[in-house]
């Protein structure tokens, strides 16, 4: 938090310790904040992720959830459910092992969500594939299944430096929805690594 208007309560809660202790895995706080304006005005308050872009909004109809990277959860709605998916390919792909799974159980709910640079919304039609580069993943329909695989032959697989890359196929009948940064932080680390090495030696 930023900062907010006099008339905003804070709350902190744990909720279930089986909540508590499946948001520590994905990278969330075992505590959250509920902010209730306790005034008879409009409040405001300003919120800010860490990474270094933009926070976008994404809407979550009852009976759906959409899974975030790690890290990029800002605040949601208080009757959205937060818990953690598990994907292992993610280890490989720079993304972790774990994402941050947010459900609408009850009724609609909105997530914002910090990226690293700008948020691209891409849409995937029935029968369209998409590969998406290491890091640039920000969030997706819980259902969506994510494949790893080589960016293309042996000789741009191993000379293009690209490497392996996520395969997302639209097999069902209604348009996907991918969410995505336009900035990779993995490769940005992986390169302020090599500038301290070299300043180092």
């Amino acid at each position: 938090m930023n900062y907010m208007s006099d008339s905003i309560e804070i709350i902190t809660e744990t909720g279930s310790l089986t909540s508590a202790f499946s948001r520590m895995f994905s990278g969330s706080s075992f505590f959250y904040n509920i902010f209730t304006n306790k005034g008879n005005k409009d409040a405001t308050i300003n919120l800010s992720g860490v990474n270094p872009g933009n926070v976008g909004a994404f809407y979550i109809p009852k009976g759906q959830s959409i899974n975030l990277v790690s890290d990029s959860y800002v605040c949601s709605t208080p009757n959205l459910k937060i818990t953690t998916n598990v994907r292992f390919g993610g280890v490989l792909l720079g993304y972790g092992l774990t994402f941050v799974h947010i459900e609408a159980i009850e009724t609609d709910g909105i997530v914002w969500s910090s990226a690293f640079g700008n948020i691209i919304e891409k849409n995937i039609r029935p029968g369209e594939a998409i590969k998406i580069d290491n890091g640039i993943i920000l969030g997706f329909d819980a259902n969506t299944q994510i494949d790893t695989t080589f960016v293309g032959g042996i000789t741009s697989t191993f000379f293009s430096g690209e490497g392996l890359v996520s395969k997302i196929e639209n097999k069902g009948k209604n348009v996907m929805k991918m969410f995505l940064q336009s900035r990779s932080k993995s490769a940005y680390l992986d390169y302020m690594k090599h500038k301290l090495k070299g300043k180092n030696r």
